[in-house]
């Protein structure tokens, strides 16, 4: 029962915000604010390239 209140309470918030349920990501963030995800999507190498050393290790 309580699973059920906070889906339907996580749902409202998305249409709320007209948020993309196909931009929530599996590591718990929302990815249409994640930097890393955006630099993807822009194609933006300096930014890759500023933590590109923090993800080789």
């Amino acid at each position: 029962m309580l699973e059920n209140y906070f889906i339907s309470k996580f749902l409202s918030i998305f249409e709320m915000f007209d948020l993309k349920k196909e931009l929530l990501a599996p590591c718990g963030l929302y990815c249409g604010v994640c930097r890393i995800y955006k630099a993807h999507r822009d194609n933006d190498l300096k930014f890759k390239k500023e933590i590109l050393p923090t993800l080789n290790d």
